[in-house]
């Protein structure tokens, strides 16, 4: 399923977020998939939601990923 950004127009192929990666907009509301078991995962260190690799924005709380 693809999504768009309403706001900057980034395009999502299945989405795992309620935010925006890219401008941190709220989009429609989307599934999150299961990723506990992936080790190319990161964790939001406030809310402790799981994301690929290189997300920037938590879909969750909307805090920053922080990669340190």
């Amino acid at each position: 399923m693809k999504i768009k950004c309403e706001a900057c127009g980034t395009e999502y192929e299945d989405p795992v977020s309620l935010v925006c990666d890219n401008c941190g907009y709220r989009m429609s509301r989307i599934k999150q998939k299961n990723l506990n078991d992936n080790p190319e995962t990161v964790s939001c260190r406030k809310c402790g939601a799981k994301y690929p690799y290189g997300t920037k924005i938590c879909g969750n709380c909307g805090d920053l990923i922080r990669y340190e």
